[in-house]
């Protein structure tokens, strides 16, 4: 039943957390080591600069160099590739995504570079 109200859909709204992120091997704010937690923070940034700075690049570093998984590529493949017909053109895009992940694999796919 979902199969066919996605493959029907005029719209899309595609929801994620850290989880799906944790699938590209990303550790999740649960996982993380307590230095993490301690550097989000931000008066950290006042009281230790260099130490918070070097910690979000280390983090940054790998976001960067980490792939994302196959679930992205299929997201795209839903919306920009074609996959879901229904999709309402005269929107531009007829899709949205709603995330609090901040490692910046949506904007790897063409579809969502702007959303």
């Amino acid at each position: 039943h979902a199969a066919v109200e996605l493959r029907d859909a005029n719209y899309l709204l595609i929801t994620t957390g850290a989880g799906f992120s944790a699938d590209s091997g990303l550790q999740t704010y649960e996982a993380a080591p307590a230095e993490y937690r301690d550097m989000c923070n931000p008066s950290k940034l006042m009281d230790d600069p260099y130490n918070f700075q070097q910690f979000w690049l280390k983090f940054t570093q790998s976001y960067l160099e980490t792939k994302p998984h196959r679930g992205y590529e299929l997201l795209d493949q839903w919306c920009h590739g074609g996959r879901l017909k229904h999709l309402n053109k005269s929107l531009s895009p007829p899709w949205w995504v709603y995330s609090s992940n901040v490692d910046g694999h949506f904007r790897l796919c063409e579809s969502f570079r702007n959303s």
